[in-house]
């Protein structure tokens, strides 16, 4: 996963008027609007391609960053220097916010896994933001506790060496969906890239996906994994 290129949002455009653009968010949904058309304003949008680094490991905090569209990995690296992927955020997410909180540099990189939209929301705007609005501010700490509890259940993963309960565990805590009144959940990035979050190669993703596959408890479509038993991936 080498660097490709780094975002510059120096040329990125603020949108006084696009408060559109929020209203669907989670995060911003029943917040004031004043708060929403402070953030709108102060918050420059822009549209980023795949593969782009939004800010490295060790730099200071420049702003926050809320997914619009697309998919970005937080990735640190391990002793030797390698870059594995610790979390992912989609649409509606926000990221990059716990250096502004704590006065800290980031700890991690960023990078666009597909292409995206993210705004970046200024420290101060944050800082303003959060002070003067007690649901935007509870949202946010709530996102933060998401981040908590999804490193949590990754810990729970890292207790077995079996690939197989690994990837089990991870498809039982993705949030489910119904296609003609079968159970599906979708893998929200490539399949590399969720196999460096569980920590372990493509090829184990790939050999633990067959193997729950040929025990019938799963069948795969593309990036669907219908649920055939959830009683059997908890097994």
């Amino acid at each position: 996963m080498d660097d490709t290129m780094l975002i510059n949002f120096s040329d990125a455009k603020r949108r006084p008027n696009g408060n559109d653009a929020l209203a669907s968010v989670a995060l911003t949904q029943g917040i004031k609007l004043d708060s929403l058309q402070t953030l709108t304003a102060e918050s420059p949008q822009q549209k980023v391609s795949k593969n782009v680094n939004v800010f490295e490991c060790g730099e200071s905090p420049a702003g926050s960053y809320l997914v619009l569209d697309g998919m970005v990995a937080l990735l640190a690296p391990d002793l030797s220097g390698r870059l594995h992927v610790v979390e992912l955020f989609g649409p509606g997410r926000l990221f990059g916010d716990s250096g502004l909180i704590w006065g800290h540099s980031y700890g991690v990189s960023a990078r666009t896994l597909k292409p995206s939209r993210l705004m970046r929301i200024p420290p101060a705007t944050l800082r303003e933001v959060m002070q003067i609005d007690a649901t935007f501010r509870d949202r946010v700490l709530q996102e933060n506790a998401l981040r908590i509890r999804s490193l949590l259940q990754r810990v729970g993963y890292f207790a077995t060496d079996s690939s197989v309960a690994r990837v089990a565990a991870y498809l039982c805590d993705l949030p489910p969906a119904f296609f003609d009144d079968k159970e599906y959940v979708e893998i929200p990035a490539p399949k590399r890239m969720i196999a460096s979050l569980l920590n372990m190669s493509s090829e184990s993703f790939s050999r633990a996906l067959k193997s729950l596959k040929e025990d019938q408890v799963i069948m795969v479509s593309s990036a669907k994994v219908f649920i055939l038993c959830r009683a059997g991936l908890r097994a």
